[in-house]
């Protein structure tokens, strides 16, 4: 399974992969928010997105979801104080994609992931706040 970290931004996203079966981790890429699910579908075989939650966030993981994507989102403090130790002071989009998808790797998600509703609840969510 190839484990993606996604370090999300208005416009651009840092994207690093890494693949449980051959260790490989891929150089960072700063993608337009636009080509990544395209990007995402270019591999073969399973594969997991996280990203910290966002204003976008619930947004992308439905989208990738409903592609066929496992898309995690994870809360952006604990991530945080588990990835301090990687940064070693050096805090980049690309250093938190890479720790983003070490975690998933590791399997040390479990703490740290944030539900995000499917598109019927988020509907009925949008319905009824305006009631």
């Amino acid at each position: 399974m190839k484990h993606f970290g996604l370090d999300v931004h208005q416009v651009r996203t840092t994207v690093v992969w890494i693949d449980d079966e051959t260790g490989e981790i891929s150089p960072s890429r700063s993608l337009a928010n636009a080509e990544i699910a395209s990007y995402l579908q270019s591999f073969e075989g399973p594969c997991r997105v996280v990203m910290e939650a966002g204003s976008t966030s619930s947004f992308l993981a439905r989208q990738w979801n409903s592609l066929g994507i496992e898309a995690v989102v994870v809360d952006a403090h604990k991530a945080h104080g588990v990835l301090a130790p990687l940064h070693r002071g050096k805090k980049t989009d690309r250093v938190d994609a890479a720790g983003l998808a070490k975690l998933s790797a590791r399997q040390w998600l479990a703490d740290l992931v944030v539900w995000v509703p499917d598109e019927a609840t988020h509907q009925l969510r949008l319905l009824t706040r305006t009631r």
